[in-house]
């Protein structure tokens, strides 16, 4: 499950990118917006990859008990 405060960091990160990229006049490449868009992605792919892992093992077990 994830926390709070990692929901609220990932929330902050999202907004601040948001707004980088309009003051950035919707530049992707400027420099802020690509340290931004790193920070959410370092926060962000953990989750991910824990959702997966969770999914696996859901597939696995099921598919044990239909066999």
């Amino acid at each position: 499950m994830i926390s709070t405060i990692t929901q609220q960091s990932i929330t902050n990160t999202k907004k601040a990118l948001s707004h980088s990229i309009i003051n950035n006049n919707y530049n992707l490449l400027a420099t802020d917006v690509i340290q931004l868009s790193q920070e959410l992605d370092n926060k962000m792919l953990p989750l991910f990859k824990q959702q997966l892992d969770f999914y696996n093992l859901y597939l696995r077990l099921n598919t044990q008990k239909a066999t």
